[in-house]
């Protein structure tokens, strides 16, 4: 028969072994919601990004049509004194 000692060692050993594994979870799962914070963070910066390049592109746009405009008028004088 196991002394109360030793029966008493195992509980508390169980016990300390359960508190473990609950520390584990509680820190896997506090890692996994920063990670999610993080990844949402970083779609909406994604989404200024996209918006902001997007922009950019439509004044590019813009001012290519503008020249092209421009060139057509140089080429129109151009031709209109040969």
């Amino acid at each position: 028969m196991m002394a109360l000692g030793e029966i008493v060692g195992a509980a508390i050993g169980l016990i300390t072994m359960a508190g473990s594994v609950v520390l584990i979870y509680v820190s896997h799962e506090r890692k996994m919601a920063i990670n999610k914070a993080e990844i949402n963070y970083l779609q909406i910066d994604l989404t200024k990004v996209e918006k902001r390049v997007q922009d950019l592109e439509d004044k590019l746009v813009n001012k290519i049509d503008s020249i092209m405009e421009k060139l057509k008028d140089i080429e129109i004088k151009i031709a209109g004194n040969y």
